[in-house]
């Protein structure tokens, strides 16, 4: 007994699509992983940053991005 050429053809269509997905499921993984880790670099410079105007300015400084301007917390 066999599979006719239809019945064939849906489920190698279909394991080919599964494949196909699966594959594209991991890459997403790894490539959220690789902005996971990259985020965490940037909060880590921010926090070095952050640490070095506090250092400079004060623990009562607050900086206000859009402008550099910077003021004392009240």
């Amino acid at each position: 007994m066999k599979l006719n050429d239809d019945e064939l053809k849906t489920l190698q269509d279909l394991n080919k699509e599964f494949n196909k997905l699966t594959h594209s499921l991991g890459t997403l993984a790894l490539q959220k992983h690789s902005v996971l880790k990259k985020i965490d670099a940037v909060k880590e410079s921010f926090e070095h940053v952050e640490k070095t105007l506090l250092e400079k300015y004060g623990e009562d400084a607050v900086v206000h991005i859009e402008t550099g301007q910077i003021t004392q917390k009240e």
